[in-house]
Formats: C-alpha cells, sequence, structure tokens
C-alpha cells in the first residue's frame, strides 16, 4: 500500500466560530489532530477564545481571527475573481 507523499504545505481548516462546540468546527479540530498525528503541518483558524482554539492539540498552529472589515474585503475579492475591481 503506497502512503500519501507529504509535500511541504500547511493544511488549514478554517471555520471561526463563537457559540461553542458544533458539528463542523469539531470535525475540523478532529481532522488537524489526525493529520498532525501523520505528521502533517496543520492549522486551525479560529476565534482566540473559540472552541477550536480552546481544545486544540498544542502541536496544531492557531491563526487568530478576527472580525474585520479587511477580512471580508479580501474574501469578497477572492469570491468575485481577484482581478475583478472590488464592488
Amino acid at each position: 500500500m503506497e502512503s500519501l507523499v507529504k509535500i511541504n504545505e500547511k493544511i488549514i481548516f478554517c471555520f471561526p466560530y463563537k457559540k461553542g462546540a458544533g458539528g463542523v468546527n469539531m470535525m475540523f479540530m478532529r481532522l488537524a489532530s489526525y493529520l498532525s498525528g501523520q505528521k502533517y503541518d496543520v492549522a486551525l483558524v479560529d476565534y482566540i477564545d473559540g472552541d477550536m482554539a480552546k481544545n486544540k492539540d498544542e502541536n496544531i498552529d492557531l491563526i487568530p481571527y478576527f472580525d474585520d472589515d479587511e477580512v471580508l474585503r479580501i474574501t469578497k475579492r477572492i469570491r468575485n475573481g481577484l482581478n475583478q475591481e472590488e464592488k
């Protein structure tokens, strides 16, 4: 059985959620834990006081998420295509 080739890139799960444990954020946290245990470089994007941030394994990086207009503008540009003018 062949194993997956591990490339030198980080796997990032992004689901910032403030309302406690939920299905998606818990699934992402479990996937991150599993992949980290398989020696993948993994990070979670969450609020600093979010459930994933508080319960993640210590070897998983946290990318803090803040409610910020700049993040929303960038997300809109990515969704609409980076070369398009922002509406």
